[in-house]
């Protein structure tokens, strides 16, 4: 599932958000995820697998299977995936269409009226 189907999900769908892919992280390496961090690099990754594409959701598990994650995959950057939730249910929807204000909407509520 890319973010443009993530982002016009119904909830009401059967369709899962989240892709038949997994990301493995490599032994001694996450110690930033696993502090908190978003971002995971090309170089921690032991292992994607499973069917997926670029904007897909995986799920992200350590050396040992442990389940980390969720995270949005870019193969063509540095930052490989970019974490999005870490409870192991479906991600949260809170990038769910109409969820979120617009961000031109939501920038006339901040800017002042102009003068005259």
């Amino acid at each position: 599932m890319t973010i443009q189907d993530y982002l016009s999900y119904d909830t009401k769908s059967t369709k899962r958000l989240v892709s038949g892919g997994t990301a493995t992280i490599k032994k001694r390496e996450g110690r930033q995820l696993k502090a908190g961090g978003l971002w995971i690099y090309d170089n921690e990754i032991d292992s994607l697998t499973g069917d997926y594409e670029n904007g897909d959701i995986l799920s992200v598990l350590d050396f040992d299977g442990y389940f980390l994650g969720y995270g949005f995959v870019n193969t063509a950057s540095t930052i490989r995936i970019r974490m999005l939730a870490r409870r192991k249910e479906d991600p949260p929807l809170f990038f769910m269409k109409g969820s979120v204000p617009p961000g031109p909407i939501e920038r006339r509520s901040l800017t002042p009226p102009p003068a005259g």
